[in-house]
C-alpha cells in the first residue's frame, strides 16, 4: 500500500517535530523552507545580536536529543536544530528557498481529494505539487511590526526595528531607547547596557524582571519551582 504524503510548510522546530513524527508513522514527507536554513527565528537570516533562549536545560529540547545547555545563544540552538534534522533524517526532505505561494483543496471534507500547492523556487520558478495532508508550522516572527508613533518623523536619530540589530556595533557610544519589554527588548537592553552610551527601556506597564542566576548561580526557575 502506497504511503501517504504529507507537506510541511516550515522548517522551524514545529515542523521538524512534526516531520518526525509523521515519518516515524510511515507518511511520505516534504518540507518546504522558504529561507537557507532551518531553524526559524533561530538562523542567522533572522536572528538579533544576543538572541538566547530563555529556557533553561532541559525543557528545550526534543526528546530523542538530548540538549541539556542553560539559555542557549541562538547559534548553539541553530547547531542543535541541524544536528536534529540529520538526527533525524530530516534535511534530505527540505527543499529550502522555496516559497509556498498558493493552496487549494476543492473539498475540505473529501479526503480523497489532494491539497494542491504552488511554490516559488529562488530562481522565480514556480511548481505545482499534490499532497494528501498538509502541516502549516510557519513562523509568527520571521516579519517584523514596526508600530508608528505620533511626531516619529520629527526624530533626528535612527528608528530600528530590534530585528534589525545584527552586531553590538551598532550600538557602541549611542544613546539607546527601547520601547517595549518583551524577550527581544531585554536582549536588547542587555546588549546597549554593555555597549551604548546609554540605555532606557521604556514600558506600557511595570514587570518583574530576574537575572539568569540568582543566589550563588541557582537558576530562578529551578529555585521557584522546586523545593
Amino acid at each position: 500500500m502506497e504511503s501517504k504524503s504529507v507537506a510541511i510548510i516550515g522548517a522551524g522546530s514545529s515542523g521538524l517535530v512534526a516531520a518526525n513524527v509523521l515519518l516515524k508513522d510511515g507518511f511520505n514527507v516534504t518540507i518546504f523552507e522558504r529561507g537557507r536554513h532551518i531553524g526559524g527565528v533561530w538562523c542567522e537570516d533572522i536572528a538579533y545580536v544576543n538572541l538566547h533562549s530563555q529556557q533553561f536545560g532541559g525543557t528545550m529540547e526534543f526528546s530523542d536529543l538530548f540538549d541539556g545547555e542553560e539559555y542557549a545563544s541562538w547559534q548553539n540552538l541553530h547547531d542543535y536544530l541541524k544536528r536534529y534534522a540529520d538526527h533525524c533524517h530530516l534535511t534530505e526532505r527540505i527543499k529550502f528557498q522555496t516559497r509556498v505561494i498558493e493552496i487549494n483543496k476543492k473539498n475540505l471534507k473529501d479526503e480523497n481529494i489532494p491539497w494542491q500547492i504552488k511554490v516559488e523556487k529562488f530562481d522565480g520558478q514556480h511548481e505545482m505539487y499534490e499532497f494528501d495532508f498538509l502541516v502549516l508550522a510557519t513562523n509568527l516572527f520571521t516579519e517584523p511590526y514596526m508600530p508608528y508613533i505620533r511626531g516619529q518623523e520629527k526624530f533626528t536619530g535612527t528608528i530600528i526595528h530590534g530585528y534589525n540589530i545584527k552586531s553590538h556595533e551598532q550600538v557602541i557610544d549611542k544613546r539607546a531607547v527601547i520601547i517595549g519589554g518583551g524577550k527581544c527588548a531585554v536582549d536588547l537592553a542587555s546588549t546597549c547596557g554593555l555597549y551604548a552610551r546609554s540605555c532606557h527601556l521604556v514600558l506600557r506597564r511595570a514587570h518583574w524582571m530576574l537575572p539568569r542566576k540568582i543566589a550563588g548561580g541557582l537558576l530562578p526557575a529551578r529555585y521557584f519551582l522546586t523545593r
